[in-house]
């Protein structure tokens, strides 16, 4: 009877060849051949230049951030402190009637509750049930009119409007293309 196993894992790295080779035939087969795609990507981007940028934020910071970070945090401190704190009796409106909480604000405190004591900022994470403030947006796509206007946006407006006309350009010779060749194409179907 065998103690032990053989285990090999292999996989494919590929070359510099086998990337360029790669990156050439998405650009002909995806690229080139839906220059309609490609025109309407790039007009999108002339008017908001940032976008890709933080599309490229989001799918390699943001999103990452939340599914190993934000949620489990949640998961493992907020919600169970909320149930807590609720148990306690720190509910939404305060201190709720006869519960922990209101007997020591009664008997410790009275009317005066000091600021930034652990009895306050429990009172206002029971008050606020904030653990879905926990999730972060940072994708506003909004502009600053500053911003709007500096020279590498201008740049980045200009090279996708270049694209724009590159990508008309395609489109204009894929239509010669078929006119020369004979077929007609239903653009309604």
């Amino acid at each position: 009877m065998a103690t032990s196993q053989r285990f090999s894992l292999t996989f494919t790295i590929p070359t510099m060849l086998g990337l360029r080779l790669g990156c050439e035939r998405f650009w002909t087969d995806t690229v080139l051949s839906n220059s309609d795609l490609g025109f309407c990507c790039c007009a999108v981007f002339t008017v908001w230049p940032k976008l890709p940028f933080k599309l490229a934020r989001l799918a390699l910071y943001s999103i990452p951030k939340t599914l190993l970070w934000t949620i489990p945090k949640t998961l493992v401190w907020s919600i169970p402190k909320a149930i807590i704190l609720g148990i306690l009796g720190f509910g939404s409106r305060g201190p709720e009637r006869d519960s922990w909480a209101s007997n020591y604000q009664r008997t410790r405190y009275g009317g005066y509750i000091p600021a930034r004591s652990g009895f306050s900022r429990a009172q206002r994470y029971g008050a606020t049930s904030c653990w879905y403030h926990d999730f972060e947006c940072d994708c506003d796509l909004g502009e600053s009119e500053e911003s709007k206007h500096s020279g590498f946006w201008m740049l980045m407006r200009i090279a996708w409007g270049c694209g724009c006309i590159f990508f008309l350009n395609q489109g204009a010779q894929q239509l010669e293309q078929l006119a020369g060749s004979g077929i007609r194409e239903n653009p309604f179907c």
